[in-house]
């Protein structure tokens, strides 16, 4: 499993929330990313580092990746709760983070929009990103992105576009040609987010 978190500073309802994903990646299936969680929530910094310890201790991840941003304290409040939880005799390992700018990846400068388009939206398109069904807010942020303006709603997919560049492996030499196999045994509960407005009016061939 992977986790990752675009947070956000907002403290009122109508403003960016916070997106935060979960990903696993099957051993025998390397070059796909399975989504079990894609959403976004309104949370204080506080509630926001419960909530990812939260599923750190349920997933044990073997990374996480998030933008802090402007919450450079957020961290701290992070690896304190992290500490808590291992007081309480949770079991759990604790992750690596790796830290991402503002608007691209590890260090870069990237256009939101660019960034979308080489991470989840190169995935979708290559049929190897795949969301549970009932992700609705997720598509609906796919449908709804326009590339051209600088307004979307696009919290969530911000976080899965973080998840594609927190998985280690997940690079054009590794994966490029190399097509998902047996990939009928994940079409139930999996969603592809590759037809209809999904594929044609956010990440364009």
């Amino acid at each position: 499993y992977y986790i990752t978190v675009d947070p956000s500073v907002a403290r009122t309802e109508g403003a960016n929330k916070t997106g935060i994903a979960v990903g696993a990646v099957s051993r025998s299936e390397p070059t796909a990313v399975f989504f079990v969680e894609a959403a976004s929530y309104l949370l204080k910094p506080d509630e926001l580092a419960t909530a990812l310890v939260e599923r750190i201790v349920k997933y044990q991840p073997e990374k996480v990746g998030i933008e802090y941003g402007l919450q450079f304290a957020l961290h701290s409040l992070i690896m304190a709760k992290i500490s808590d939880a291992h007081k309480a005799d949770r079991h759990f390992r604790t992750p690596e983070f790796e830290e991402f700018k503002t608007g691209g990846g590890t260090g870069a400068t990237m256009k939101k929009a660019d960034k979308i388009d080489r991470t989840i939206g190169a995935m979708v398109r290559d049929g190897r990103a795949f969301f549970r069904p009932n992700m609705d807010h997720c598509f609906n942020q796919m449908a709804a992105f326009n590339p051209n303006i600088q307004k979307n709603e696009d919290d969530i997919l911000d976080a899965c576009g973080m998840m594609i560049q927190t998985i280690g492996h997940f690079h054009q030499a590794y994966w490029s040609g190399n097509k998902v196999k047996n990939i009928n045994k994940f079409t139930h509960p999996w969603r592809r987010a590759k037809t209809g407005a999904v594929r044609d009016r956010i990440f364009a061939d």
